[in-house]
């Protein structure tokens, strides 16, 4: 009896609906005990079909699915490749296994035809008893990956050039001797630099990063050794927060002490000088000389003083004219608070001028 195959059969609904057939893109015949191929015309973009176990000894009406690109027809009775094969111009995969395939030659005719094959079998076929033959298909379908389940080497198409192709600067080198037989080792890049070229490089790198590190320490170090730094002007860094906070608390406790002895200066009022307009202050001398050298004052610093002139303040009261922010008589202040931000913005490296809206003297 003949067992004809009916593929529409394997889709839902026994293939009535069409949409089902015309997408169909696998398809599994096998084992079926299938002897003839018919039915595959509908399937027009089949792309994988298996059709092994069956009793078929020639692929033929398939000529519509010239889209497959897997065929699996493996443990048949095939003895030739003539038929629907050459069709598939897009196969990839072709297992042929344990048919009765012989004729290595013409069989390779219409399999180097395949521009896209790049896994074959053919064990179990009578064709693999031939010489060579292992070299000879590798050596006629160059774009192989696999074959008979085993990897294609470098190895083995340099071999087959050699030994198939007949190329002579494979096979010798001078002389008539063999050249040995090329390794994929030698394929391998060389590195641009030696591993002693590379040690060097990164010690070089860490000789820089330690010298940078040390810059950076003996710079902050002229500001850790010195108590009392000059104020930046803006050209190199700022003390660190330790130092301008040392530097606060020692300026604190100065102020503190020489505000319990009225500041250090002694002043006095000369007779008249109330009704002159002038100045009414006069510096003396300091208490002592360990009193001079432990100033908290430094050049440029100021002392705002209060002119007071008593007959001029008169005048403006006879006239109805009233006094507003007079500070008393003969006073004298310094101004502190103001001074101590200003320190603060020129410490930061701010650039700017202290703004003194009274009389000022430069001690």
């Amino acid at each position: 009896m003949v067992v004809i195959s009916e593929p529409a059969k394997e889709l839902v609904g026994g293939g009535k609906n069409a949409k089902y057939v015309k997408e169909c893109k696998e398809l599994s015949l096998g084992n079926r005990s299938i002897d003839k191929i018919r039915g595959f015309e509908p399937f027009v973009n089949l792309e994988s079909l298996w059709l092994n176990g069956n009793r078929l000894k020639k692929i033929n009406n398939l000529d519509a699915n010239f889209r497959i690109k897997v065929l699996c027809v493996q443990d048949n009775q095939i003895c030739t490749l003539k038929g629907s094969l050459p069709c598939f111009k897009f196969l990839e995969q072709l297992d042929l296994s344990n048919n009765h395939l012989r004729d290595l030659d013409k069989m390779l005719d219409t399999l180097d035809r395949f521009q896209f094959l790049t896994h074959l079998n053919l064990k179990g076929n009578p064709c693999c008893e031939e010489p060579d033959y292992r070299l000879r298909v590798i050596h006629r379908m160059p774009r192989l990956k696999v074959l008979d389940m085993h990897v294609v080497t470098p190895l083995e198409k340099t071999k087959a050039a050699g030994v198939i192709g007949g190329d002579v600067q494979t096979l010798t080198v001078a002389f008539g001797k063999r050249a040995p037989l090329r390794q994929p080792e030698w394929d391998d890049k060389v590195q641009e630099r030696s591993v002693l070229e590379q040690e060097l490089v990164k010690e070089a790198a860490r000789v820089r990063d330690v010298k940078i590190v040390r810059a950076a320490d003996a710079e902050l170090a002229q500001f850790a050794h010195n108590p009392y730094p000059d104020i930046p002007r803006g050209r190199s860094l700022p003390p660190n927060a330790g130092t301008s906070r040392a530097m606060a608390m020692w300026q604190t406790q100065q102020l503190g002490s020489t505000a319990g002895s009225s500041g250090g200066l002694e002043h006095t009022w000369p007779a008249g000088a109330s009704g002159t307009g002038e100045m009414p202050w006069s510096t003396s001398k300091p208490r002592s000389a360990d009193a001079a050298s432990d100033s908290p004052y430094r050049p440029k610093d100021v002392l705002v003083l209060y002119q007071t002139d008593v007959r001029r303040d008169l005048d403006l009261l006879q006239s109805g004219t009233t006094l507003s922010n007079r500070p008393p008589s003969g006073s004298i202040r310094f101004e502190r608070s103001k001074y101590e931000q200003f320190v603060a913005r020129k410490t930061a490296g701010t650039q700017g001028n202290w703004e003194v809206r009274r009389n000022t003297v430069h001690i």
